[in-house]
């Protein structure tokens, strides 16, 4: 079965052991008994965490370091086949894109096609549930209004003769669809925000809540939530 993780830290573990690889070398720790070409993604997270201040500190960030205390966690949770959420998924797929860019490694295709697709998925989700209930209820109501318009209709075409039954018949017919206008768009819902740019990092988002600007306190009180509801 496709696992957009599994695939995702894959595309992460190919770019790690290269790099990881040059900066043992150039920091003369090759001689360390770690082996970054036959790692897998959670050592090469874990030698990371551990030789940061040696190896990596003046080359990475301590945001880039938050990415990769991020992904360990993600990566136990799903090798313990915790279920991950829309929102857990973008943010592995969205840590995977930020430590490939800090290490300057090439983006693949693939991985852009999962920020996307994990990206909708998370949009979608946050869409109102109602959205069917409203739509059905606006059904019943537009049915009932066009069955008091047929019946007013009858009465006047029954009652009056023509043509002044058709000029009534018509005055009518177009206030009932005035007045049914402005009644089912009232009430309507404003449109979803669609593709925009985030004021505050200027980054592309399609959800009222910029994703990327949460702070790693909200990012952190999520996994212990999320810890919390798994035992």
């Amino acid at each position: 079965m496709y696992q957009p993780v599994s695939r995702a830290l894959e595309i992460l573990a190919a770019a790690l052991r290269p790099y990881v690889a040059a900066r043992m070398q150039d920091s003369g720790l090759a001689g360390l008994d770690f082996h970054p070409d036959e790692a897998d993604i959670q050592l090469l997270l874990v030698f990371m965490w551990d030789h940061w201040h040696e190896l990596f500190r003046h080359q990475l960030t301590f945001l880039d370091r938050s990415a990769i205390s991020e992904l360990r966690e993600y990566r136990n949770r799903w090798a313990h086949q915790t279920k991950l959420g829309d929102r857990d998924l973008f943010r592995v797929i969205d840590n995977v894109e930020r430590l490939m860019l800090a290490i300057n490694a090439e983006i693949p295709p693939e991985l852009r096609l999962l920020y996307r697709e994990s990206l909708n998925r998370l949009h979608q989700a946050e869409q109102p549930p109602t959205r069917r209930t409203d739509r059905l209820r606006l059904a019943w109501q537009l049915g009932v209004c066009s069955f008091c318009c047929l019946l007013v209709e009858v009465a006047v075409f029954a009652v009056i003769e023509s043509p002044l039954s058709w000029i009534i018949g018509s005055a009518m017919l177009l206030a009932f669809l005035r007045v049914g206008w402005l009644f089912f768009t009232r009430g309507r819902q404003p449109a979803a925000a669609g593709p925009r740019e985030c004021r505050e990092c200027g980054r592309i988002i399609y959800s009222h809540e910029c994703p990327y600007c949460k702070s790693d306190h909200e990012v952190s009180m999520d996994l212990r939530l999320t810890g919390a509801r798994a035992t």
